[in-house]
């Protein structure tokens, strides 16, 4: 089927598979929603809200879309597909959307620039954060080099909450390709971020490799975690310490700066002078 439109078409014929998938996907996602509206109710509003976010989706706004980038603010104001829109000011869908409810990638980017400043790594990094595949609830978050245009490291990953309401970051797998960014902290900066931006209470490494086994090992160290469990099937579970993040993530980016530079911890700095 991979090849199907590609093959037809050496046979002289066209396929217009665009416009026949589109009726099948409307129709999909539409039993999809409205089954899940049944079953959860306005949660399953806020869970489709929220994967338009991911995708950075025109969608989120449709006013803006159907508009289009060139329609012009007059316009826009007296058209009647937006009249409401603009009557409802801050409690309508398109302001709400505008709104970040999570922590932007842009905060791992900028944590990035003072780590490869520290570490004189040329060029600029960025950060995507997609679905690992199309319509599955694992995250893929990459880092990638505009230098070389490559991705330099990746972490798979789920966030769920528990019954009792906690929230969990279930890492599936993480890599980095390169061997410039081993050994510098790399991968305990990312892990902060997805603490930060998922509120986490702990960290499970689904079928963990001994990579994970040291890195948790060395978090505890660290102070970022708490307890490190292992007896727990082929999971590691790793608390996190609300306070040490804390300090970690504070504005004046002091503690944050000595983990990048592998220093002390000014407060055990101060605390050993007492």
């Amino acid at each position: 089927m991979k090849d199907f439109p590609s093959e037809i078409g050496k046979l002289g014929f066209v396929f217009n598979f665009i416009t026949y998938g589109g009726h099948q996907i409307d129709g999909l996602a539409s039993e999809e929603f409205s089954r899940a509206l049944l079953e959860d109710g306005a949660l399953a509003l806020a869970r489709l809200q929220r994967k338009l976010r991911l995708l950075d989706s025109p969608y989120r706004t449709p006013q803006s879309y159907v508009g289009g980038p060139r329609m012009d603010a007059m316009l826009t104001a007296s058209s009647g597909r937006t009249a409401t829109t603009k009557a409802m000011g801050k409690g309508s869908t398109q302001f709400q959307h505008l709104v970040q409810t999570e922590v932007p990638t842009k905060v791992l980017e900028d944590w990035l620039e003072i780590w490869a400043k520290h570490y004189k790594i040329k060029g600029t990094l960025r950060v995507e954060l997609r679905p690992h595949r199309a319509g599955s609830d694992l995250l893929e978050l990459n880092i990638l080099s505009s230098k070389s245009k490559n991705k330099m490291a990746d972490v798979i990953f789920g966030s769920i909450q528990d019954l009792r309401g906690k929230n969990i970051i279930s890492i599936r797998d993480q890599n980095t390709f390169s061997t410039e960014f081993r050994k510098k902290r790399l991968m305990t900066i990312i892990h902060l971020f997805l603490i930060h931006r998922y509120k986490g209470d702990s960290v499970h490494y689904v079928n963990p490799t001994d990579d994970n086994m040291k890195q948790t090992q060395g978090m505890k160290r660290l102070g970022i975690y708490s307890d490190v469990n292992t007896e727990v099937g082929d999971i590691i579970v790793a608390g996190i310490n609300a306070k040490k993040v804390k300090d970690l993530l504070a504005e004046d980016q002091v503690e944050l700066k000595n983990l990048i530079a592998k220093k002390q911890s000014a407060k055990k700095t101060a605390s050993k002078r007492k």
